[in-house]
């Protein structure tokens, strides 16, 4: 699974579009909702459980127009990274089991990390997360080590998310009785 180029200002000016965009629409929402409910349905006491509605309902507005803009082609790189940050989850979720594979050499082990670690990098550069990346180099400089050792070659192509399946349900054979 390649990882695709990403035009970083323009993915940052319209992410950031998007999340302004829904923080206005919630607020201004959630008080238009909020003063129809209690206009019509409010009394003298308490109107938490109207305000609370008011929000669900703004909640609900949103949530259905990002149903129905998520497939906009303007939206394309940020449904991408979306969907890449939940195959790394994933990933993230089983890493103890992927963890073993890796220390016993197993070759779709090396491939999930191999993946997790170049795609955790990528998501780094782009959002300008720099703070662990030195370390995030080390991990990948060390499975690239082990990768060499073992006379293996792995590229982000060859991750799938069967692959993660295979190591999760231990269906993956060690390298280390193929390499003398």
């Amino acid at each position: 699974m390649a990882l695709p180029v990403i035009d970083k200002a323009r993915y940052k000016k319209r992410l950031n579009w998007l999340q302004g965009s829904a923080v206005v629409l919630l607020m201004l929402s959630a008080l238009l909702f909020s003063n129809l409910l209690v206009s019509h349905y409010g009394s003298d006491g308490s109107n938490l459980w109207l305000n609370a509605t008011a929000v669900l309902l703004s909640v609900l507005l949103l949530s259905l127009i990002f149903a129905v803009l998520k497939h906009q082609p303007w939206m394309a790189d940020i449904r991408y990274i979306m969907q890449l940050k939940q195959r790394l989850n994933r990933i993230y979720r089983a890493s103890k089991t992927v963890d073993a594979a890796v220390a016993n050499d197993q070759k779709n082990g090396l491939i999930v990390r191999y993946f997790s670690l170049h795609a955790s990098k990528y998501l780094y550069q782009l959002e300008d997360n720099t703070l662990t990346l030195e370390e995030l180099q080390q991990q990948i400089d060390d499975l690239d080590e082990q990768i060499a050792r073992l006379q293996l070659t792995i590229g982000l192509d060859d991750y799938s998310d069967d692959i993660l399946q295979q190591v999760l349900a231990g269906g993956c054979d060690s390298v280390t009785k193929h390499v003398e």
